[in-house]
C-alpha cells in the first residue's frame, strides 16, 4: 500500500497497530483528515470516508492500465506518527527527497548488496525502519518482516559458555 501511495502521489500514513483504535488509529485518521484508509479487519475504524478491509474485500482495479507515476521530491510521501511518549502522537512529514537521502545513506552505511536479505526488526510504521522499505529493494536486497514483535527472549547459558 505504501508503494502504491508513493506511485500515485498520495500521502501514506502507516499507523502503529499496537495501540488501541481510540488511542492511535482514530486519532491519527482524524488529525490528518484522511480521505481513505486500508486496514486489516482487526484494526478497522469508522472515521475515514473511504475504507478497504484488506482481508475481507478484494483490491480490484478498474482497468489494466497503470497511471503515470507522480514524483515531486518535496511532496510528502508519508506522515509518520511519533509514539506519543510526551503526549498524543504527532505526525512527522517525510518527503520523497527524505526517503531518497535515506536510501543513499543506507547504501553507504549498511552495505546492502544484490541478493542480500534485510530483516525488519523494528516496526515499519516507525521512522527507524520505514526508509528501509524502499532501500532494500532499490539496492537489490530482499526483505523479511517479523509477523509479531514480542519481548520474550530465550537464552540458555551453561557453565561451558561462562
Amino acid at each position: 500500500m505504501v508503494y502504491a501511495c508513493s506511485w500515485l502521489g498520495v500521502t501514506a500514513v502507516p499507523i502503529n497497530a499496537r495501540l488501541s483504535a481510540a488511542e492511535s488509529i482514530e486519532f491519527c485518521l482524524m488529525q490528518n483528515h484522511a480521505a481513505g484508509a486500508a486496514f486489516l479487519s482487526s484494526y478497522a475504524c469508522g472515521s475515514a470516508p473511504w475504507q478497504l478491509i484488506l482481508d475481507e474485500q478484494p483490491l480490484d482495479s478498474r482497468n489494466d492500465s497503470c497511471p503515470d507515476p507522480v514524483y515531486d521530491p518535496e511532496a510528502i510521501l508519508a506522515l509518520i506518527y511519533t509514539s506519543g511518549t510526551t503526549g498524543r502522537p504527532k505526525g512527522v512529514m517525510v518527503s520523497h527527497a527524505n526517503i531518497l537521502a535515506n536510501l543513499d545513506h543506507f547504501s553507504y552505511w549498511m552495505g546492502y548488496r544484490e541478493g542480500g536479505v534485510y530483516l525488519h526488526a523494528a516496526p515499519i510504521f516507525h521512522i527507524a525502519d520505514f526508509p528501509t522499505m524502499f532501500a532494500a529493494p532499490a539496492l537489490g536486497a530482499r526483505q523479511v518482516t517479523i509477523p509479531k514483535f514480542t519481548r520474550k527472549v530465550s537464552v540458555s547459558w551453561s557453565n561451558a559458555n561462562a
